[in-house]
């Protein structure tokens, strides 16, 4: 029997190790976009991932956003197939453990990572559209042994770049994605590279909220 998902190898070491229960049966094979939940992009074992000071009517500078504060629901994705990684929830606390197998709650990684950083600016869209218009990189669409190998995976067939983007279903040809307006869908993939699937940047990019959604604290640049 054939399986899409990488079976994990980790062994607690006793009841004082980190995941103490691991079972490579129940390993996360998904992650969630960074931009509906408002937090910085990057592993969640990252002390920076979350912004605890951001300010806004009702604290929305520091809350999810709502269905309602999103224009297109139906194109955002919310969850989606992502890659596993052999030292997920390990690194970089536990140098020397590996095995989990398991993907990063946070779908961060897309385009290398460099548009979800600017989620929140306007006209963000419209400029991947037009410097990228044969759509985001579809990336190497494989897991990795390490957050290392991921991040440093530059520059390969059709110059792609490094994700966390995982298309394992149907031969590896096709990622399970939820949108915000809860219906599921599929994106398929052909290469590696930029053109290489038809998942689209209006998939991800959430740039054209209300702007009172966006009413920060003073001098402070959101994530």
């Amino acid at each position: 029997m054939a399986f899409d998902t990488v079976t994990g190898t980790y062994v607690p070491a006793g009841p004082g190790a980190p995941f103490p229960d691991y079972s490579p049966d129940k390993v996360q094979t998904y992650g969630v976009l960074s931009a509906l939940f408002r937090f910085e992009p990057g592993p969640l074992t990252n002390v920076t991932t979350y912004k605890t000071t951001l300010a806004g009517p009702g604290r929305n500078g520091s809350a999810p956003f709502k269905l309602e504060q999103i224009k297109r629901p139906s194109d955002i994705i919310m969850v989606m197939d992502a890659a596993q990684i052999g030292n997920e929830g390990l690194y970089p606390k536990y140098p020397n453990l590996s095995g989990t197998w398991a993907a990063d709650a946070d779908l961060w990684n897309i385009q290398a990572s460099q548009v979800q950083f600017d989620w929140y600016k306007p006209g963000l869209l419209l400029y991947c559209q037009t410097f990228w218009p044969n759509g985001p990189d579809a990336g190497f669409n494989q897991d990795w042994t390490t957050y290392n190998d991921m991040e440093n995976a530059t520059y390969g067939p059709f110059n792609s770049m490094r994700n966390d983007l995982r298309f394992r279903h149907m031969n590896n040809t096709q990622a399970n994605a939820l949108f915000a307006d809860g219906h599921c869908g599929s994106f398929s993939w052909k290469h590696p590279g930029s053109g290489g699937t038809d998942l689209q940047f209006k998939n991800f990019i959430l740039d054209d909220y209300k702007t009172e959604y966006l009413n920060w604290a003073p001098n402070y640049t959101p994530h």
